[in-house]
């Protein structure tokens, strides 16, 4: 399905039907949180919304990413985006806090009319469609919804700009830049301090903030998803640690995983796991 340059309402009737336009802007009724482990996310309850946000999703996934994003991007993984940093002597991961939370309906608007020049009324059906209101974010615009296929895809395009900005930042610090969802890595033979704070502001003047800790009261006293491994220590990267001499394994917890599923007989999980793990593998022999 090409979207570039449409402006007719029967178009976006004809692509996803004439309920299409009943899609209330302000309906959490068609969401339904739920707790995925120690993270909150919430579910699509209404089939033909999802089947609305599937049709978005094949569209975005035929855009051309970056080489520097690693998910969303076909035939990339966390252990891509870990393997490109193997070898760097200076390493820094920073964590996005509550990405898509400040992915606020403006800048999803903005996206659909700008990047594929879209009429006004398809944009903000679109915007409708992807978005939700969430209210415990403390916010006034609706968000993008942390579960659903299309949010991983909007909140790197709708902030592609910023993101290629911080790839050329780096690039002139002759470091490398990756991006796997809202986890940044960047490494290089020294990455400057005055790097990472430009990067922290810039993302601040985008309206995000960097993972932060807070004491017992909720004051923050601290960054807490901003790390660096120097040349000397294994370093962590999306779930593979890098070994000072480059190989890579996973973390403990997934080793942990594969115990428990063999002494519970979980075969399915077991030959899961041991194919991850062999991907690793694969990616340290290239």
């Amino acid at each position: 399905m090409k979207l570039l340059n449409r402006k007719s309402k029967h178009f976006l009737s004809d692509w996803m039907g004439s309920k299409v336009w009943d899609i209330h802007p302000n309906a959490p009724c068609f969401y339904k949180p739920i707790q995925l482990g120690k993270r909150p996310i919430v579910i699509v309850n209404y089939p033909y919304l999802k089947n609305c946000q599937k049709n978005i999703l094949k569209v975005l996934q035929n855009e051309f990413p970056p080489d520097y994003l690693h998910s969303p991007a076909k035939g990339k993984s966390n252990i891509t985006n870990a393997t490109v940093h193997r070898f760097s002597k200076d390493l820094w991961t920073l964590d996005i806090s509550s990405f898509f939370s400040n992915v606020t309906e403006t800048k999803v608007f903005g996206f659909f009319y700008n990047y594929f020049k879209l009429s006004p009324e398809i944009a903000t059906a679109l915007t409708n469609l992807t978005t939700y209101p969430c209210f415990k974010a403390k916010q006034t615009e609706k968000v993008l919804p942390q579960g659903t296929c299309t949010s991983p895809y909007l909140a790197f395009w709708c902030n592609k700009q910023m993101f290629d900005f911080i790839d050329t930042l780096c690039k002139e610090q002759n470091c490398i830049f990756t991006l796997y969802v809202d986890d940044i890595t960047i490494s290089g033979e020294k990455v400057p301090k005055t790097l990472i704070h430009k990067i922290r502001s810039i993302l601040n003047k985008n309206g995000y903030r960097l993972g932060e800790r807070k004491d017992k009261n909720g004051e923050e006293i601290g960054l807490r998803k901003i790390r660096r491994y120097g040349q000397d220590k294994d370093k962590s990267v999306t779930g593979v640690i890098i070994k000072k001499n480059g190989e890579m394994i996973a973390i403990p917890k997934v080793y942990q995983k594969l115990k428990k599923s063999k002494k519970e007989g979980e075969i399915n999980r077991v030959k899961g796991t041991r194919n991850y793990l062999s991907q690793i593998n694969k990616a340290v022999s290239r």
